[in-house]
């Protein structure tokens, strides 16, 4: 092997997590070109920022941009540095300039040290709350199918955390698809925890409560011995999801998180409003040291009963991107229905009303008599449910309407159950989700 090509090996293996084998090419030989000297001091500090070294990472990152000047991976793995060591300043303060030079460099050429500094910048861009922005870049990395297939996989599992962290299940959807199918595969070109970490996340909105919890299950069990660093990673970011939907995880999950002791202070943050609900006000998030855009979902959670975080919040909306502030509203809106049950009354006149609003169904006939046959019953079977419909024996073409009716239902009430679907059609079926109740208003009379 020559240098430049032990150096590519050199990174190959810590990106597989093989970080003293990287460690042993580097040391083979001597590396006298100005660039490859640059790359070697580089893919060391990415095993020191592999290692949790970040003091060491940021200590060689910002060695070699003084030595080498600037080069656009070093300056994104320098940013990460700051984020890491939680030098939030820092890494805000040259947000723009990294952006700013990626898209420059960008008109001239897209090769894989842009998608790889590009898929970092997203990362950070989320974290300052610029959502539309990091969602733009990732799809944009995962388009180019040029690049390395790790980059790409990279890609996809950023977008799929971003739709996730926002429970938006017709984005999250195809993406899934995408990322299980590699799974399955066995095509892990990374490490298979990311995977399974964006995988999960996504299911947080695509499953029932109950699949959910089965799933969370087998996750503990398969990692609670050998991974317990991956185990908290996997278990906090569910705590925040939860709190983002207003709803409790599963006791005998709640007891394993508390098992691990918080990394940092948003972990803190998380932990004290669930076992603690009511005690976290505005004072103490604003003392927190964390991120921009930990601190708004901090003023997210606690809006409830501290009035000035939900001003707060209002006013940052406001204040964000157009793009931005359509993902924030929509956010709130599927979140709207707080712990327990959804309740939807359907009135005569064909309004529903759930969640402090009103749906105009009146036109949507099929839609109306398929949400009222729930009104005394969680369970229907596809034939009664065919009949009350269209007066119809069971056959293919009755189940495929039958199947349209119940995905266009879903999609029309889809913001209002935080992305779950309110039917579920299987086996012959149809299934009311666990957290929903129905009620009918008769005409003339206030008994539902």
């Amino acid at each position: 092997m020559n240098p430049a090509e032990r150096l590519q090996r050199a990174e190959e293996f810590v990106f597989a997590g093989r970080l003293e084998e990287s460690r042993a090419l580097l040391r083979e030989g001597e590396f006298n070109e100005p660039a490859l000297i640059r790359k070697k001091f580089h893919i060391e500090g990415k095993i020191a920022f592999s290692k949790c070294d970040y003091v060491s990472a940021v200590e060689i990152f910002e060695d070699c941009l003084q030595r080498f000047g600037s080069h656009i991976l070093l300056k994104a793995d320098l940013l990460l540095g700051y984020y890491m060591q939680e030098k939030h300043l820092a890494w805000e303060d040259n947000l723009d300039s990294l952006l700013s030079t990626l898209r420059n460099l960008k008109f001239d050429v897209i090769g894989e040290n842009w998608v790889r500094a590009a898929i970092s910048c997203g990362k950070l861009l989320e974290e300052s709350g610029r959502v539309s922005e990091a969602l733009a870049l990732y799809k944009e990395c995962f388009r180019h199918s040029e690049i390395a297939p790790v980059w790409q996989r990279r890609a996809l599992i950023q977008i799929l955390l971003c739709h996730s962290l926002f429970f938006e299940a017709d984005e999250i959807l195809p993406y899934y698809r995408k990322l299980t199918m590699l799974a399955a595969k066995g095509d892990e070109i990374f490490h298979v925890h990311e995977t399974r970490h964006a995988i999960l996340m996504a299911e947080m909105t695509l499953l029932s409560t109950t699949e959910l919890n089965q799933v969370v299950g087998l996750m503990c069990s398969t990692y609670a011995e050998k991974n317990r660093d991956v185990l908290q990673w996997f278990l906090y970011d569910l705590l925040e999801l939860h709190l983002l939907r207003k709803r409790n995880l599963p006791i005998e999950i709640l007891k394993i998180i508390t098992d691990f002791e918080p990394h940092h202070d948003y972990e803190r943050a998380l932990l004290q409003i669930h076992l603690r609900p009511g005690s976290l006000v505005l004072e103490d998030v604003q003392n927190l040291n964390v991120s921009p855009f930990s601190r708004v979902k901090l003023w997210y959670m606690i809006q409830g009963y501290d009035g000035e975080a939900a001003r707060r919040l209002q006013l940052w909306i406001k204040a964000s991107s157009i793009t931005d502030q359509k993902i924030y509203l929509d956010l709130l809106a599927r979140c709207r229905s707080v712990q327990g049950r959804l309740e939807i009354i359907l009135q005569s006149d064909g309004q529903l009303c759930l969640a402090n609003e009103t749906l105009d169904l009146a036109k949507k006939k099929n839609l109306l008599l398929l949400i009222s046959a729930f009104s005394g019953s969680r369970e229907r079977s596809e034939k009664d449910l065919i009949q009350i419909l269209w007066q119809e024996d069971v056959n293919i073409y009755s189940q495929d309407r039958l199947r349209v009716s119940i995905n266009r239902l879903n999609s029309e009430l889809r913001r209002f159950t935080t992305g779950q679907k309110l039917l579920r059609y299987q086996e012959g079926s149809v299934q009311l989700n666990e957290l929903a109740q129905i009620k009918v208003v008769r005409a003339g009379s206030q008994d539902v």
